[in-house]
């Protein structure tokens, strides 16, 4: 939902909403695209207030598929639907690591997912 060659987000319908979650440290995340489109991003990883996740060939951490400058996160994966997936586990493990071991990670800053 980029519009020309600027590649800047149109608003839609659901900015306010992620917006909110954003406010409420809850964050949303969307593969970036891998769908042969050349020159833009998929919606919703375009919104200012979405993570874009896309994918890296791991044996080589080229990136690969579609990227834009809007990409906020790369895993090797095979496919951007694949990068987010993957890195929703290892958020959720990361977390269940954190909470076992008490660590009190907000002095670590204050803007972490």
């Amino acid at each position: 939902m980029y519009s020309g060659s600027a590649f800047k987000p149109v608003p839609t319908a659901v900015d306010a909403k992620l917006a909110r979650l954003r406010e409420l440290n809850i964050w949303v995340s969307a593969p970036c695209g891998n769908n042969q489109h050349t020159t833009g991003i998929s919606w919703p990883a375009c919104q200012p207030d979405c993570l874009a996740s896309g994918a890296t060939k791991a044996e080589n951490d080229a990136v690969h598929c579609d990227r834009s400058a809007k990409t906020d996160i790369l895993v090797p994966a095979a496919a951007t639907s694949s990068s987010t997936a993957y890195i929703a586990a290892a958020s959720m493990i990361l977390l269940e690591a954190i909470a076992q071991r008490g660590y009190d990670w907000r002095s670590d800053g204050p803007n972490l997912p």
